[in-house]
């Protein structure tokens, strides 16, 4: 038999072969071979309540934030570690957990501090469950931490605290103070652009009569906050304080925002939003809260 016929005959067991097997493995009603991986192991997953926190503070400040979290199945072990980034502003207590039944409710206490000669910023980085047998290992899901460290002037007529992001600027006046976003600096630093009002106006008023803080701001100016649409008495600070807000009023009054705080029986802090801008409302919003909070804390 010549080369050329041997040749031939090769080829046609080859094509045989290759067509068999794509006909036995594809034949109809034949279910198909397959290999899987092996299962992945089970890792529990840790539900935190609330999901993330954001927590500002100022030079020589401290905070303690209770959270809580949920196992899906039961776990040994465990170690409760802060990410580098964070370990100079937060610690957790406690800091590791023996044994943790599954669905079982665990509280964990947040101290966010930071001390007089803390850098101003933004800080982020997450609360993490590890093993405490293999520190590599970390369950999910992290909780997300955020610690803002804002910048923190005293009044010194009042010795009233105020606060304020790292980018903004604080001008103190007699019994005044004026709270300037850096756009608005920007704006007032400007000869040509005339009467730029300030982001938040902070005042000390005498309080002669000794009204009680409710009754002062109602009578304040002839009556002027009395109209405003939303009004909200705070009971959990030290300091007694009333909001008014005109934010969702068809046609608003200015200030736009404005709380009473209480600070000594014959003195009352008045800090406002004398305007804003709709694109700029929850960044105001959540200043003037924060300024609000701070100033009622004895």
């Amino acid at each position: 038999m010549n080369h050329r016929v041997i040749r031939i005959l090769i080829g046609v067991v080859i094509i045989a072969a290759v067509v068999g097997g794509v006909v036995y493995w594809e034949w109809p009603g034949v279910p198909r071979l397959t290999v899987a991986p092996p299962p992945a192991e089970a890792v529990p997953t840790m539900n935190w309540a609330p999901t993330s926190v954001t927590q500002i503070i100022a030079p020589g400040e401290s905070k303690t934030i209770s959270v809580s979290f949920v196992a899906s199945e039961a776990v040994s072990d465990v170690v409760v570690s802060v990410v580098p980034e964070l370990q100079p502003f937060v610690q957790v207590s406690p800091s590791a957990f023996g044994g943790i039944v599954q669905g079982q409710t665990l509280n964990v206490s947040i101290t966010v501090s930071a001390a007089s000669s803390s850098p101003l910023g933004t800080f982020a980085g997450t609360v993490q469950l590890r093993s405490r047998v293999d520190p590599k290992k970390i369950f999910a899901k992290p909780l997300p931490v955020t610690v803002e460290v804002w910048q923190r002037i005293t009044e010194p007529g009042s010795g009233v605290s105020l606060v304020a992001p790292q980018d903004w600027i604080i001008e103190i006046h007699e019994n005044a103070a004026l709270l300037l976003s850096p756009s608005t600096a920007s704006r007032r630093s400007d000869p040509e652009d005339i009467h730029v009002p300030p982001d938040i106006h902070v005042e000390v008023l005498l309080n002669t009569e000794n009204r009680d803080v409710v009754n002062f701001a109602r009578l304040f100016n002839d009556g002027w906050f009395s109209s405003y649409r939303n009004q909200q008495e705070s009971a959990t600070s030290s300091r007694p304080v009333v909001v008014f807000s005109d934010l969702d009023a068809d046609v608003g009054h200015a200030p736009v925002l404005a709380a009473f705080i209480e600070v000594s029986s014959s003195r009352v802090v008045l800090v406002t939003v004398p305007v804003y801008s709709a694109e700029l409302r929850s960044d105001i919003t959540r200043v003037f809260e924060t300024v609000v909070s701070f100033v009622a804390q004895p």
